[in-house]
């Protein structure tokens, strides 16, 4: 049985743990939070009523959710063994910047995927991080001292509902084999806008330098080759215009994970028998792969796919 640990059940973590209860039943939940319920949190924090302030949230989610466990605790240095062990992925909706980064280490360290939210003011985010790929200290190299919390600067609930189920989207993809990882999602409540950006991951994080070499989410050892997407292709991946693409063993694996991904790239770049459309040029690094084997050439680690349209064709 898959098991998610959700830190936080406040305004990201009870719509996750809600979606993810909804959505995947027979999936284990361990809920931790050390706070209770307040009234003043109830606008955002969906899971509670009037007639749970004062209670635990952990125990009053779990009562509320099947296959739940509560933990009232902090996610900290003496506990963070303990909770972890036997977590497929964990969702981090915590409202405090120094959990949030020592969450990130430990995920990092341990090899465990990790899914980081957060919303404050009219601004929410989602990462999804994953062994090999970039982390919250590749983002930031460290907790900005002066980052206000919801309490103190508000938080728009109706972002706390997006961004929780956001988590728990990303989660499922993770369980899936699918992470939609590297890529930092983030929304402007107040414009009605969302903006994705691809990462890197930073070679001097001090925390990747601690991840367990060479470990992904499918226990293998190939890290995410890179596929550079053209202009005219962009408005089917989220105008992102790289895309990671892990456990692709060859270029026709990391077609099909890459459409996939992104369902509206198929048609465009792959015929009705499944071979690379004739107006299409594919170049493994710098080979065009039509030279050598294909679809069939292989991939390793750090390669990159470059989609080019031939000058006689294109997308129209």
């Amino acid at each position: 049985m898959k098991t998610a640990l959700i830190l936080g059940v406040g305004g990201l973590g009870c719509p996750a743990a809600l979606a993810l209860s909804e959505e995947r039943p027979d999936l284990r939940l361990v809920l931790v939070d050390p706070d209770r319920v307040e009234r003043s949190n109830l606008p955002r924090q969906i899971l509670f009523d009037e007639s749970d302030v004062g209670q635990p949230k952990a125990v009053v989610a779990a009562r509320k959710l099947p296959n739940t466990e509560a933990r009232v605790m902090r996610f900290e240095p003496s506990t963070a063994a303990g909770l972890l062990q036997g977590i497929d992925v964990v969702l981090d909706g915590t409202d405090d910047a120094e959990t949030r980064f020592f969450a990130n280490d430990e995920c990092v360290r341990r090899g465990i995927p990790l899914v980081h939210g957060a919303a404050v003011g009219w601004t929410g985010q989602l990462l999804t991080v994953v062994p090999g790929g970039p982390c919250l200290r590749c983002l930031f190299e460290a907790p900005p001292e002066d980052a206000p919390t919801c309490a103190q600067a508000g938080v728009l609930a109706a972002l706390c509902g997006l961004v929780g189920a956001e988590m728990a989207r990303a989660a499922l993809q993770v369980l899936g084999g699918r992470p939609d990882a590297g890529i930092l999602h983030r929304w402007d409540a107040r414009r009605g806008t969302s903006r994705p950006f691809r990462l890197s991951r930073d070679p001097r994080c001090p925390a990747c330098i601690q991840a367990p070499p060479g470990r992904t989410t499918a226990g293998e050892s190939d890290m995410p080759i890179t596929v550079k997407i053209p202009a005219p292709l962009r408005p089917l991946t989220q105008n992102l215009a790289e895309i990671a693409v892990e456990n692709a063993a060859t270029v026709q694996a990391a077609l099909e994970e890459l459409s996939r991904k992104y369902p509206g790239l198929k048609d465009k770049l792959l015929d009705d028998k499944g071979g690379l459309r004739r107006y299409v040029n594919l170049f493994k690094n710098d080979e065009d792969v039509r030279s050598g084997q294909g679809l069939a050439t292989a991939l390793k680690e750090g390669d990159r796919l470059t989609i080019v349209p031939a000058i006689a064709g294109g997308w129209i």
